[in-house]
């Protein structure tokens, strides 16, 4: 994980993007793996807290065996961040593709791609602003929802964690 925050994922990205040829599964593959090694750090630390808790501790003593407390203890306070997690993960990626897309190095150009859409229309965006307004609102809409989906799900998996109601 270390080596992988080295370099930031846009230029990686970019750098994969100019070595191999472009297509969807390998641009999801490619944003997948430079987003993979945070959430497993995520997911590692959350773990070994749980492992540490008094509740498995307690589970322990009541005999419960080590599959069956990883099952019912571990994975649950695990898997929640790491939902959460790629939620967010997924607005970066979003964002990602489309930067590449608008540099030109993002899927070949059959593809419709809302970095394409916003690239080919800034040529035409002084008379018809509609071909640049609308991919960036629906950039901003998507990114958003995600960022919503992410929140409610770290609200709902956690709740200890979220804020006090005002």
């Amino acid at each position: 994980a270390d080596a992988a925050s080295a370099f930031p994922p846009l230029f990686t990205a970019t750098a994969a993007a100019a070595l191999f040829r472009p297509s969807l599964l390998g641009l999801t593959l490619t944003l997948g793996a430079l987003r993979a090694p945070f959430i497993a750090r995520l997911v590692r630390q959350d773990a070994r807290r749980a492992a540490a808790a008094p509740f498995v501790f307690a589970a322990r003593a009541s005999g419960a065996r080590g599959a069956a407390i990883v099952l019912r203890h571990v994975v649950p306070h695990a898997a929640a961040p790491a939902l959460v997690a790629a939620a967010f993960a997924v607005t970066g990626n979003v964002l990602a593709e489309a930067a590449l897309s608008f540099l030109g190095v993002g899927l070949p150009e059959p593809t419709a791609t809302l970095g394409g859409l916003l690239r080919d229309g800034r040529a035409a965006a002084p008379a018809a602003p509609h071909l640049v307004v609308i991919p960036g609102l629906v950039v901003v809409a998507l990114t958003w929802s995600c960022h919503v989906l992410a929140e409610t799900a770290r609200r709902k998996l956690r709740p200890w964690t979220a804020e006090a109601p005002r």
